[in-house]
């Protein structure tokens, strides 16, 4: 039988497609879940379906087609869960990949105000 925990570590890793969305924020709060309504396409044909709550700080708006990372119990396909760590690094990923273009687009402003001026860049 595979937990929560295990599906994480032995799970098969697979790609699931949003359906549907829905952001739920409790009154009083700042920041809510999205509710997630998931199609799992297995490797068999079929395809299955799961739900999933996520913190709407660790996905951008999951739009209907937007894959979401997943991993599920190759002996159950009804055992489904969002694969958080596959999901935490591709957020990692997409924030320094922002801050790279920031810091080039810094440097191109530079070099051209150095330009401008007649400046020669240092260093």
């Amino acid at each position: 039988m595979f937990g929560r925990r295990k599906l994480l570590r032995e799970g098969v890793a697979a790609q699931a497609v949003v359906v549907s969305s829905e952001l739920r924020i409790p009154a009083g709060r700042k920041s809510g879940r999205w509710l997630i309504q998931l199609a799992v396409p297995f490797p068999d044909g079929t395809t299955g379906s799961a739900s999933c709550k996520i913190d709407e700080r660790r996905i951008p708006v999951p739009s209907p087609g937007a894959l979401v990372p997943v991993r599920y119990d190759p002996n159950n396909h009804a055992k489904v869960v969002v694969d958080g760590p596959a999901l935490d690094a591709r957020r990692a990923a997409r924030l320094q990949a922002a801050a790279q273009r920031d810091a080039a687009r810094v440097q191109e402003a530079l070099d051209a105000v150095r330009e401008r001026n007649g400046d020669t860049p240092t260093g």
